[in-house]
């Protein structure tokens, strides 16, 4: 089994750090002068590889993503915001809560 494949089907504390330190390296204030141009490729590709569609966080690290100077960056954050099945989306009214609780941490305003 290789790495990632073990992260993918860690227990949730496990999966909750990883998605916390993903969200350190795309989504702090300075993660673009903290971190390197693959530091932030890496936790975007590892974000799609490693999390269902339909989870808030990670399509929340997408969106943040996307503004990035590097296309390369934008380019991967972009695939993981295109899914065919409606039904794998998450849900609407969890994605804007969890949205509005990030703006209220003032960590991405």
């Amino acid at each position: 089994m290789c790495m990632t494949n073990a992260f993918r089907v860690a227990n949730s504390p496990i999966r909750s750090e990883i998605l916390s330190l993903l969200l350190t390296i795309i989504g702090g204030k300075n993660s673009k002068r903290e971190y390197t141009t693959s530091a932030r490729f890496a936790a975007i590709r590892w974000t799609n590889y490693l999390f269902d569609f339909n989870n808030s966080t990670a399509r929340f690290l997408c969106i943040i993503a996307l503004e990035d100077d590097k296309i390369e960056i934008r380019e991967e954050a972009m695939r993981g915001l295109k899914h065919k099945r409606a039904a794998d989306y998450p849900i609407f009214s969890e994605f804007i809560e969890f949205i509005q609780s990030k703006n209220k941490e003032s960590k991405f305003s």
